[in-house]
């Protein structure tokens, strides 16, 4: 096995039991207790989602990037990597997620500094995401490609830019010991004010920042 197949299934390891540690028990267990299924390698759907979701409005499929902490020295993403192609090796070129993707929700996790630790999660509205992208145009930002075996190639899309651009998006912070945070749905920053919440019957309300508060 060469060096870069070796790092593929390196990360793809990592990111399953980042998943298993942290997303399962701190996000799915919490938000859908037994309503939600991971998709294995053996199921059909699985090229196109990784997780179901029974939410009140009916299932909801969900595909899931999680992203190591930047090994550079610095202080951690504030972009997402966008895949707009999965393979650029000549002869074997492949769309990737922004084109092809049927989930309905995104979920984009950063690690922390400790990346066994928790995940920064934004969630998103998938479909959304990708009309507005598109829309846009993928020229708006630059290029990020791997070396990895496909040389998968994404486009560096800031945080802002996608609140910003009015696609729907929740951000959570999860992990073992972490205090309960809320952030604006506006703008995900953190948020002190909120409406309609009731800890004992399980209402987590909505939540806003100074800027973003509704005015009386």
């Amino acid at each position: 096995m060469s060096d870069i197949d070796n790092t593929f299934d390196i990360k793809n390891a990592w990111q399953v039991r980042q998943r298993d540690m942290i997303l399962k028990p701190f996000f799915y267990d919490r938000y859908f207790p037994d309503r939600y299924r991971f998709l294995d390698n053996n199921d059909p759907t699985q090229r196109y989602v990784d997780t179901l979701v029974e939410t009140p409005g009916g299932q909801k499929t969900v595909e899931e990037k999680i992203v190591h902490w930047p090994t550079d020295g610095t202080t951690g993403y504030t972009a997402f990597a966008l895949e707009t192609w999965t393979c650029t090796v000549p002869g074997y070129e492949r769309q990737g997620w922004m084109y092809t993707s049927v989930a309905d929700i995104l979920i984009y996790a950063f690690s922390t500094p400790k990346s066994e630790v928790g995940l920064n999660v934004y969630v998103m509205d998938m479909q959304a995401l990708k009309k507005w992208f598109w829309e846009t145009g993928e020229e708006m930002w630059p290029i990020t490609r791997t070396n990895e075996r496909n040389r998968t190639e994404c486009r560096v899309v800031p945080v802002n830019d996608v609140i910003g651009g009015g696609v729907k998006t929740k951000r959570y912070l999860i992990g073992p010991g972490w205090p309960d945070s809320n952030f604006c749905e506006v703008c995900c920053r953190d948020a002190s004010w909120g409406y309609g919440v009731s800890l004992l019957k399980g209402k987590p309300g909505r939540w806003f920042c100074r800027e973003h508060r509704p005015q009386p």
